[in-house]
């Protein structure tokens, strides 16, 4: 069995860790740089890989990548207070800790 049918799938998720990697590092220009060196040589890595279900596997471990890229890691930049740094946070990042509050409970 050909790998070609996944091509565009691997072509897509490396897309998607190079835009995530732009995301979350855009004013660390050096630890975006580092991102797609990783990137790019993980994909090299794996390039001659003809085992579909090897392939598949690789796309799912770096979808999980993507995810945790996007949802678990933060940007910190260091402030002009020495050892005092500030978190750079996204609006899909925020999460609204409130509690709910309760719904009128209709009476019988």
């Amino acid at each position: 069995m050909s790998s070609a049918p996944l091509r565009p799938q691997v072509l897509s998720m490396y897309r998607k860790l190079m835009r995530s990697s732009r995301l979350v590092f855009g004013e660390d220009t050096e630890k975006q740089r580092a991102a797609v060196v990783t990137i790019r040589e993980g994909f090299r890595a794996n390039g001659a890989e003809t085992d579909p279900k090897k392939i598949k596997k690789l796309i799912r471990g770096a979808g999980m990548a993507n995810d945790i890229l996007r949802n678990q890691v933060f940007e910190c930049v260091e402030t002009d207070t020495p050892g005092t740094f500030r978190m750079n946070c996204r609006q899909d990042q925020l999460v609204d800790l409130r509690p709910k509050k309760a719904a009128n409970p209709t009476s019988t």
